[in-house]
């Protein structure tokens, strides 16, 4: 019964059956002692009213969130419009709504740009410098959220931008680029923009570094040629432009002249038939956008946790040790190769120690088709690189472990240590492995860590 009420309060902010998806997390959790015997194990109060309440705020954890992807670890998940706070000397953490999508690629995008056919004229777009910096229009349906607020967002981290256009044959295409971001106003709002990807070309990367154009403040270098048709709607300027998704909409007709429709060369030429478009970003921190490095974290980031729950992360040992002391826990782990390869690894009991005792982890019973890589850790102490808790008899000469692990002096397996994207690794400890499954330097490219009661 007390577990039952332990449980009712842990679920409001997680799932038990919890992702530790081999790649991070947040949350805090209260400690929990554990002994060998379930019935003599720590009980909790009746969690009230009142205490219900408490913890439903505590699952909130973003009371201002910066962007859409906050919103969506706050727990929306459906697209439509929210509020967000920017923080940043132009946004000045004051609100502002935006367009949330919850849907493409994981969702978690703030747009910043639509275009279709809404019923706005062919020029709506084709609006004053004053008009883009504060942006205009409705954000249910065409809109442009306004160069300062883009600004305020894409300084707040690593950005990257998606372009989504679909054609009046209705084929769809986007394009990704990993690093996305612009300058303030005194800059005139250059580009900058890295890392392309997609199922379209590139059409972006010619306008990066340039600043921002409209027919009002025009920002045309001096050796630029005037003469011809000017271009319509605000975009980063360019002599010969290789995009530009907010000129003149003719509905999917082909335009005359390359400075005068909606454009996206490689999808459809200058003269393209471009009907809807789509400009979102997302802040990125991984492969998934993350660096190889990601997991080499300290001791107290492996206490609370980090990461994104969408993607990579890390629960938190603090978070481990109080979901698994509540009653008997068993865990999956989930790997998967280069190749493309998967394999999984279960141990029937599984627990950690509180950090009085370093996280010392308790394992055993294993089954699967991985191998059995986690036994030799099994009663070790947990590792980091600012507190690498190696024993006294143990000549810890040479390459240090990466990531936060369970010390072993060689270890047979680490799904913390350094992302090598596959590749193969020089050194035992310093690339993500299972022994079992590919040997010291295999080539894993994906891990996930669950745990489950074993009364489920």
């Amino acid at each position: 019964m007390a577990s039952k009420v332990i449980m009712k309060g842990l679920l409001y902010c997680a799932v038990v059956l919890l992702s530790i998806s081999m790649n991070l997390s947040f949350l805090s959790a209260a400690k929990l002692g554990r002994s060998g015997d379930v019935s003599s194990r720590l009980r909790f109060a009746d969690i009230t009213r009142n205490h219900d309440e408490e913890m439903m705020k505590k699952c909130k954890k973003h009371s201002k969130p910066m962007d859409c992807e906050e919103v969506m670890e706050n727990g929306n998940t459906e697209s439509g419009v929210y509020t967000i706070w920017p923080r940043s000397r132009v946004g000045n953490c004051q609100s502002i709504d935006v367009y949330c999508d919850m849907e493409t690629a994981g969702g978690g995008w703030t747009v910043i740009q639509r275009r279709g056919d809404f019923g706005n004229a062919e020029n709506y777009f084709d609006k004053t410098w004053q008009d883009y910096k504060s942006g205009f229009g409705n954000l249910n349906r065409e809109f442009w959220l306004g160069n300062d607020n883009i600004f305020a967002i894409t300084n707040q981290g690593r950005y990257s931008v998606r372009f989504d256009m679909t054609n009046n044959e209705e084929k769809s295409v986007y394009a990704v680029y990993e690093s996305f971001w612009i300058e303030d106003e005194s800059k005139k709002y250059a580009l900058h923009m890295t890392q392309f990807s997609g199922s379209t070309g590139d059409a972006l990367g010619p306008h990066n570094l340039k600043q921002f154009y409209t027919k009002d403040q025009p920002n045309i270098p001096n050796d630029a040629k005037k003469d011809g048709p000017r271009h319509t709607g605000g975009w980063w300027f360019n002599v010969y432009p290789s995009s530009n998704l907010n000129a003149l909409n003719n509905n999917g007709v082909k335009h005359k002249d390359v400075q005068l429709g909606i454009c996206w060369n490689p999808f459809g030429g200058y003269k393209s038939t471009i009907m809807s478009t789509e400009i979102k970003v997302i802040q990125r921190r991984g492969n998934f956008g993350n660096a190889q490095n990601y997991f080499d974290k300290t001791w107290k980031d492996y206490k609370s946790g980090f990461g994104n729950l969408k993607r990579e992360f890390w629960i938190g040992n603090e978070n481990i040790l109080a979901i698994t002391n509540q009653a008997q826990y068993s865990i999956r782990f989930e790997v998967k190769n280069k190749e493309g390869k998967s394999a999984f690894a279960v141990y029937e009991s599984f627990w950690i120690d509180d950090e009085s005792k370093k996280y010392i982890l308790h394992l055993r019973d294993y089954s699967g088709n991985a191998g059995d890589s986690m036994t030799p850790h099994s009663e070790r102490e947990f590792y980091t690189k600012d507190k690498p808790n190696v024993p006294a008899d143990v000549n810890n000469n040479g390459t240090t472990h990466t990531g936060g692990w369970w010390f072993n002096r060689l270890p047979s397996t680490n799904l913390n240590a350094l992302n090598n994207n596959g590749e193969k690794h020089t050194n035992v400890r310093q690339g993500m492995a299972w022994q079992a499954f590919g040997d010291y330097s295999g080539t894993i490219t994906f891990s996930e860590m669950k745990v489950r009661s074993n009364d489920f």
